[in-house]
């Protein structure tokens, strides 16, 4: 978390970015001048799908107060102030509080306290349990999460896993509980799908005053507390709110998506109507947003190509949802149905089998229970899909690190991506899917 203030009025302004494939991801810009076409939300609005503006207001005659004082947590945030000043020849005016000033912030008497474990700060594990012990006798609660998994829709459903558990432990001990959560918006699918998973009780925008956090009871600060190499991230973000991980059941550390509204009739007519002919259907998904964990430019076209060739491993059909630069009868391009998360998750949900890269649409298989398998290029399998019974992982790095775990994909991309997915064994992922999946599709997989 990064707190600041401002020597001079400056608008935060987050708008749809009309020029994505998908109308729903957000942009920020910054604004100087007054928009009255744009409202002001005001402290403790729920969240709402339109443009929205926070106000920074510079300080009164030279004292900052809490409502003066701003929290963000994205380094992003800060890149796009300074590319604001360049562009603009003028200072955002913003002023970063470091060191004493930012400590005296957080220990000011109206403050709530932090809760959770950092593991980045030599402090010992405290569970939840002890550190809720200062709110005995309440009857409600409300707390903040300062939220980092807001951005990309695998780390929402990290964060929807976490944050379930989290309000089941705090409703064995209080009648109410609310949570709300404070981050950078990225995408109002991703704050609908928040809201409608039922734990979630508002979500605000950062940067937010500091005087919004201290509404709550206490918080959670996620930005700090980050996962932990050589552990599954589940059990990282359940360490960070204070629950330990062999507490938790296996079965409760799947994702989980909420439900979502009735999908397009296109898009239901043209699944059913392929799910009629009979055939098993597999879907294939060569991309993610990181350059590192996506098959190299051709690459997807090669896999395809040997996979509908080799009639003995399967002779079903293949789909896709992002665009690939291939044609073959059997196989099936829906990348045009795919607008939204609902429809992705819907055509993933319809599937029998999968074959994907690390990215969000094998935590989506897992929670419709569809079988499959990921290819992996920059963390080893066991930390992302251990608690997955129907899905087998591939490593594109077995034995080339000694590591558990790599997490930086920027490491990966000084790699040669050729040579890299150049491993990338068809038989092995095929006998790995038949073992996962040969039941399900019966003799369409042969050993």
């Amino acid at each position: 978390m990064f707190m600041f203030y401002v020597t001079k009025p400056l608008d935060i302004v987050a708008e749809y970015y009309t020029k994505s494939g998908r109308p729903l991801p957000y942009t920020i810009r910054f604004a100087t001048g007054a928009e009255p076409d744009l409202r002001v939300p005001s402290s403790g609005d729920a969240f709402d799908t339109g443009p929205r503006r926070i106000r920074l207001k510079p300080a009164v005659d030279g004292r900052v107060d809490a409502s003066r004082i701003y929290f963000a947590m994205s380094p992003e945030f800060f890149q796009s102030l300074i590319s604001f000043s360049r562009r603009t020849g003028e200072s955002s005016g913003v002023k970063l509080l470091k060191g004493p000033a930012f400590d005296r912030v957080l220990g000011h008497p109206e403050m709530p306290p932090r809760l959770g474990h950092y593991r980045m700060l030599p402090r010992p594990f405290v569970p939840l349990d002890a550190q809720l012990a200062r709110f005995s006798g309440r009857r409600r609660i409300r707390l903040g999460i300062i939220n980092s998994c807001g951005r990309r829709f695998g780390d929402m459903m990290l964060a929807i896993c976490t944050i379930r558990e989290l309000h089941r432990h705090l409703s064995e001990r209080f009648e109410s509980v609310e949570i709300r959560l404070f981050h950078h918006r990225a995408d109002v699918e991703i704050d609908t799908i928040f809201l409608r998973s039922g734990v979630v009780e508002s979500i605000q925008m950062l940067p937010a005053s500091i005087r919004d956090l201290a509404r709550c009871d206490g918080y959670f600060d996620w930005s700090a507390a980050g996962l932990a190499a050589g552990a599954h991230w589940v059990d990282s973000r359940l360490v960070s709110v204070g629950i330990e991980p062999d507490s938790v059941p296996r079965e409760r550390k799947r994702f989980w998506l909420p439900p979502a509204p009735q999908p397009p009739r296109e898009l239901v007519r043209q699944v059913e109507s392929v799910k009629a002919l009979g055939r098993p259907l597999l879907l294939f998904h060569p991309k993610s947003f990181a350059k590192a964990r996506s098959f190299p430019v051709g690459a997807d076209a090669r896999f395809l190509s040997e996979l509908l060739s080799r009639t003995d491993l399967f002779d079903g059909l293949v789909v896709a949802v992002v665009p690939i630069d291939y044609e073959h009868p059997r196989f099936i391009d829906w990348s045009h149905l795919s607008r939204t998360f609902d429809d992705f998750a819907y055509i993933v949900s319809q599937m029998d089998l999968f074959i994907s890269v690390d990215t969000s649409m094998y935590h989506v298989a897992d929670a419709y229970g569809v079988p499959g398998v990921v290819i992996f290029s920059t963390i080893a399998p066991q930390h992302r899909i251990a608690y997955y019974p129907s899905i087998e992982g591939v490593s594109l790095r077995e034995g080339e690190d000694s590591r558990p775990s790599v997490h930086d994909d920027r490491a990966a991309l000084e790699l040669d991506a050729d040579a890299l997915w150049g491993r990338l064994d068809i038989d092995d992922v095929f006998a790995k899917l038949e073992r996962v999946g040969g039941r399900r599709i019966g003799a369409t997989l042969s050993s």
